[in-house]
């Protein structure tokens, strides 16, 4: 019934690890008392995070989170009645989505620019989560719990306020770190090497869409003790990172979690520390500058 997970059990990072409590009731007087479930397999499966530890990742469960178990029965060598359900609402398989729902003022347009960092007036943005349905048995490789690469588009979101990963704005084309100035995209090893090194296959897809939006291919995990631990892995490459064709330092580039901000990273040239979602507009200068001041 425990929810401990690969840092608690496995601190070698070997590979994943999680308690049985994470998916299954944490009370013992649910194990082997002969209630199946829906499909009639014989082990309960709980995902509500009602009862949960705080700080769990069962915890971070949406309230609705169920389980759906398969249609047909199997039977494992034991003996043991299962079938190949589905999930959703859990937590390890979501992303982070952002929506601002009532805009994003404009610096020299709403309002006078003071300065970096731009002092913005009040706007909101909606943090939520996106559930991913992953069916027991199957392969799941980077898009199937946070797309890839993360992106929000301005169907929802104004100006890439609360997501710098990649952003695709009103006119079609993308911003922000999947476009790199047009270079290759940036791998997510760059800014997360804790748990990937892999740099990865990255190219522009110029057909579909025409615009030309970055396009990644999975990559392997290399630090598991980084990964499906409830937090955000922000740690930067020791190698450089390439920017069109000029290569930066990120060997003394830090992260301020508390902050949500990033600090002395070459590729960002001449800035304060930039924080993570500030607002971009391509043809707004002082939201250009407020990653590369110039």
């Amino acid at each position: 019934g425990g929810t401990g997970i690969t840092a608690d059990l496995l601190p070698s990072g070997g590979g994943y690890a999680f308690d049985c409590g994470n998916c299954h009731p944490t009370d013992p007087s649910h194990h082997m008392n002969g209630v199946l479930n829906g499909g009639g397999g014989q082990a309960e499966v709980d995902l509500s995070p009602g009862g949960a530890p705080p700080g769990s990742l069962k915890a971070r469960n949406s309230g609705a989170a169920t389980y759906t178990p398969g249609s047909t029965l199997e039977v494992d060598g034991n003996g043991f009645t299962y079938t190949l359900g589905s999930c959703d609402g859990v937590y390890c398989h979501s992303s982070r989505q952002v929506e601002t729902p009532s805009g994003v003022p404009e610096p020299g347009v709403d309002f006078v620019f003071g300065g970096y960092p731009i002092a913005y007036p009040s706007f909101a943005v909606d943090v939520t989560r996106r559930y991913e349905t992953p069916t027991w048995g199957e392969s799941l490789s980077c898009d199937g719990c946070h797309g890839f690469p993360p992106r929000a588009e301005s169907l929802l979101v104004e100006a890439a306020a609360g997501d710098s990963h990649s952003f695709i704005d009103a006119d079609g084309f993308e911003d922000l770190h999947g476009y790199n100035h047009g270079g290759d995209p940036l791998p997510c090893a760059t800014c997360h090497h804790d748990t990937v090194t892999d740099p990865g296959v990255r190219w522009r897809d110029y057909v579909a869409p025409a615009n030309g939006w970055s396009v990644y291919e999975p990559v392997p995990i290399d630090g598991y003790l980084a990964h499906v631990n409830g937090l955000p892995d922000v740690a930067f490459t020791t190698e450089s990172a390439t920017v069109m064709t000029t290569a930066f330092d990120l060997s003394g580039a830090t992260w301020d979690a508390s902050s949500l901000s990033c600090d002395g990273v070459g590729c960002h040239l001449l800035q304060t520390p930039v924080v993570w979602g500030t607002p971009y507009r391509y043809d707004n200068v002082y939201e250009c500058n407020a990653c590369h001041q110039m």
